[in-house]
């Protein structure tokens, strides 16, 4: 069994591990802070003693880290690249905020949700979406970012999440982490998330299309909002300079 550190402490990107299993290109650790690809959020990168971590996937209990290299025997060093981790972090927690946000403005419930390496998207429950429910859900999911919301993580009986109305319940498990941002939302995820909603600092939807009978929806959260903001900003500098 691999102990997952990021599931008590999100913003953990050093720690020290032991190998305990070892296969080709590949090693099995007793803990990690290495977050497993799962949920449509990708996995870290990053390094155990030196070698690069290429990939990381659960396999039941353990945690499997793909390396570029022979990992050293004893205890370890590994260190999670703090950007990417910053970035999904920012992407994912925005998308338990959008998503409580479309069910308020709209009824529209998230069917799926994927982390892409530019946008990220999440699939709506419903056939049409008028532009005025999406922005007053993005209003909305600005509101809770702005109001600096506690963030919270809680471990509970399959029963006692049932009891809890929580936004999604996730299949197959004993025990069921609950992610509470404070008066707004509860959703099981095994996902980092930050203390507090204002750590992501901006949600921006980019647009949405139908697909397969949903309303599909792109977004950018935190650093990727503010760079998607300066980067119009700029086109737009440079088209009124061109016909000016």
């Amino acid at each position: 069994m691999t102990e997952k550190l990021y599931l008590e402490d999100s913003a953990l990107t050093v720690f020290r591990a032991r190998v305990v299993e070892r296969r080709a290109g590949a090693v099995v650790l007793d803990r990690t802070a290495f977050y497993a690809t799962s949920g449509g959020q990708p996995h870290d990168l990053g390094t155990l003693g030196g070698v690069p971590v290429t990939g990381v996937e659960a396999e039941g209990d353990r945690v499997v880290h793909a390396v570029a290299g022979e990992v050293p025997d004893g205890e370890v060093e590994g260190r999670v690249d703090p950007a990417r981790r910053r970035d999904h972090l920012e992407q994912h927690h925005g998308q338990h905020i959008l998503s409580r946000a479309f069910i308020e403005e709209c009824g529209a419930a998230t069917a799926s949700f994927h982390l892409g390496p530019a946008a990220s998207t999440i699939d709506l429950e419903v056939r049409d979406l008028a532009e005025a429910e999406a922005l007053r859900a993005e209003d909305l999911a600005n509101r809770i970012v702005r109001e600096n919301r506690a963030v919270t993580a809680t471990w509970h009986s399959v029963a006692e999440a049932q009891a809890l109305g929580l936004r999604k319940l996730p299949d197959g498990l004993d025990r069921v982490r609950v992610v509470t941002i404070q008066d707004f939302d509860r959703c099981g995820c095994g996902g980092t998330h930050p203390a507090r909603t204002g750590e992501i600092g901006q949600i921006r939807v980019l647009g949405w299309e139908k697909t397969k009978g949903k309303i599909r929806v792109a977004f950018v959260c935190g650093g990727r909002a503010l760079r998607d903001g300066r980067d119009r900003a700029q086109a737009l500098a440079a088209a009124a300079a061109a016909f000016g």
